[in-house]
């Protein structure tokens, strides 16, 4: 990604007016001192925009370093970011369920949002838009801490824009944080949008929001029609990582191989086989692993069969943490005295001793 800056046109500008003397009233006029990360001088007490969601209310007088996106610089660098990754796909992305028509990754670093499409299951970059983000950046940890989360997230719903304060533009997407993984590691908060804008391109600062992703209004409306409630995976990582087709093909076959054999000790009824797919850190539904081998063990043993059928398998790779890995499925259990159909995600990481599941979640 190249790093963005001024125009040559406004230099010249700049240029002209110091030798006309008139430096000193139009460079006042056309910067302000950054104040800092997230260069915020409004602060809100308000919870909203979820906590963050609809706190954007208030009249925000946000600053940059950073040139505002009306600036050409800023797509500029973004069209450079899709001739670089071309022939690369997203680490973050391995493999695209078959439901899933579009996914949405954010590098926060970069002030991007690539749209993908599913191409059998491949990624491939359809559209790049600006987005800004958290005043305080990225990595959000606490309630109010101004920051966008970083992680994997799902659409939840669709708000109007109609229905919503002017600011939020022509609507808003929920996303479904905090998630299993962030309430796992105690992280707070709410109301993480996408959503649009009331702004002029100058106005929308690269870190202006409380939390959420917001686009250029026009840009919202030309993503929306593509978001498909519950199924559109949202990854938010500090910066992308791009691999190669190859490097990614096998990423994505260990990790397919890892759940296939999972699958199938399950469902061969021989339960320490089962059982040895997890970690000793595992959680699952308010179970640490000696509570879930022990239920495992009870339940399998009043068992004759068992079938387990895995549907709509989307791999990814979590932006948080290089050696943890997601897999979201469609789960069907059939046995002699019990059937169920649930949608799970799935938490693996790579140890010394293999790949190992680390959490277990419903979605």
């Amino acid at each position: 990604m190249t790093k963005r800056s001024w125009p040559v046109s406004r230099i010249f500008g700049v240029v002209v007016l110091t030798a006309l003397g008139l430096v000193v009233l139009g460079f006042a006029g056309s910067f302000t001192q950054a104040t800092g990360e997230g260069a915020e001088v409004v602060s809100s007490t308000s919870p909203l925009e979820g906590e963050d969601a609809l706190a954007d209310d208030e009249e925000l007088d946000s600053r940059s370093d950073d040139p505002a996106p009306g600036d050409d610089s800023v797509d500029v660098a973004v069209g450079a970011a899709s001739r670089e990754t071309a022939e690369r796909l997203p680490a973050a992305l391995l493999e695209m369920a078959p439901s899933v028509e579009t996914a949405l990754l954010v590098d926060a670093h970069a002030n991007a949002l690539y749209q993908f499409e599913n191409v059998e299951g491949t990624p491939r970059l359809a559209r790049e838009y600006y987005v800004a983000i958290g005043k305080s950046g990225a990595d959000k940890r606490v309630e109010g801490d101004e920051k966008t989360p970083i992680g994997i997230y799902f659409v939840e719903s669709y708000l109007p824009g109609r229905t919503l304060p002017a600011i939020y533009g022509s609507g808003a997407f929920p996303l479904d944080y905090p998630s299993a993984w962030d309430k796992r590691l105690g992280r707070t908060g709410s109301g993480i949008w996408i959503h649009g804008t009331d702004k002029t391109d100058t106005e929308l600062v690269p870190r202006s929001s409380r939390g959420c992703l917001t686009l250029r209004d026009r840009d919202f409306v030309e993503l929306e029609d593509s978001i498909d409630i519950t199924h559109t995976p949202v990854v938010v990582s500090r910066s992308v990582q791009w691999l190669d087709p190859g490097e990614a093909q096998r990423s994505r076959g260990r990790l397919k191989a890892a759940v296939e054999v999972w699958r199938s000790d399950w469902e061969s009824l021989d339960t320490d086989a089962y059982l040895s797919h997890y970690d000793d850190a595992f959680e699952a539904d308010g179970m640490n692993l000696a509570r879930w081998k022990s239920h495992k063990k009870r339940v399998n043993a009043s068992k004759k069969r068992i079938s387990v059928t895995l549907s709509d398998l989307g791999l990814y790779q979590h932006p948080d943490s290089p050696g943890l890995f997601v897999a979201s499925f469609r789960q069907e259990y059939d046995s002699d005295n019990y059937r169920s159909v649930r949608n799970k995600l799935q938490y693996w990481k790579q140890t010394d001793g293999g790949w190992r599941i680390v959490q277990e979640s419903s979605r």
